[in-house]
């Protein structure tokens, strides 16, 4: 017969919350954002990102994807990057 619904187990895990692009991963807060440009601020330099150098894991998994699978077949990862990088203040 029917049992009530109970919590996860057995190692299933709750939804994830999406990804805030724009917190410090070491910190949790909001990056500071560059009055003049708009970009977040990289608190190792003190500087705004620049578009090389940031949201490596999203741009790591665009690349293997679009490599490995073809650009036709990665709009889930090329989508994911672009979130993250305006995220960051950037115009794409």
């Amino acid at each position: 017969m029917g049992q009530a619904a109970s919590s996860p187990a057995g190692g299933a895990q709750p939804p994830q919350q999406p990804l805030a692009y724009n917190v410090d991963p070491e910190t949790r807060q909001p990056y500071a954002v560059d009055p003049e440009s708009g970009i977040a601020i990289d608190p190792s330099t003190g500087k705004p990102f620049k578009l090389c150098c940031s949201c490596l894991p999203t741009k790591k998994r665009r690349d293997t994807c679009v490599l490995e699978e073809g650009e036709e077949n990665c709009a889930d990862a090329i989508d994911e990057h672009k979130r993250c990088l305006r995220s960051l203040g950037f115009k794409i």
